[in-house]
């Protein structure tokens, strides 16, 4: 994997987008989500076929996250989420997890208390 930037610059980045541009951040997680769905569907042209886990933080990238499986279950993906922090998230984050959570099709699990925050890997099987 080529890394294009640390995620200090790209928090710069997203600050000055919504600080310089005046773009909400909360359009910069929506077109990031469904920019990683595009990403996505160039390797798998029939998600309709997949069984996704998506595991998602407390932060921006969490909500990045819950973007990324609503529109993977719009367009027909099996799709499960895990939250690694129970339901505190960033205020984009959590506007983007209501969304998904009145959505109710798609399935989302918190993780137990001793898996949070621990850095650790997790091995999702169906």
């Amino acid at each position: 994997m080529h890394k294009v930037c640390t995620s200090q610059q790209m928090r710069d980045i997203d600050r000055k987008a919504s600080e310089i541009e005046g773009i909400p951040s909360i359009v910069l997680m929506e077109n990031a989500g469904m920019r990683c769905v595009e990403e996505i569907l160039t390797e798998f042209s029939d998600v309709k076929a997949l069984k996704i886990g998506v595991f998602c933080g407390r932060g921006n990238n969490g909500g990045d996250g819950f973007v990324i499986a609503r529109h993977l279950d719009r367009l027909g993906a099996d799709v499960d989420v895990f939250t690694v922090c129970g339901t505190e998230f960033s205020n984009d984050a959590k506007i983007n997890y209501n969304i998904l959570d009145k959505n109710n099709k798609v399935s989302v699990t918190k993780l137990r208390k001793e898996y949070q925050n621990t850095g650790a890997v997790c091995h999702y099987k169906n």
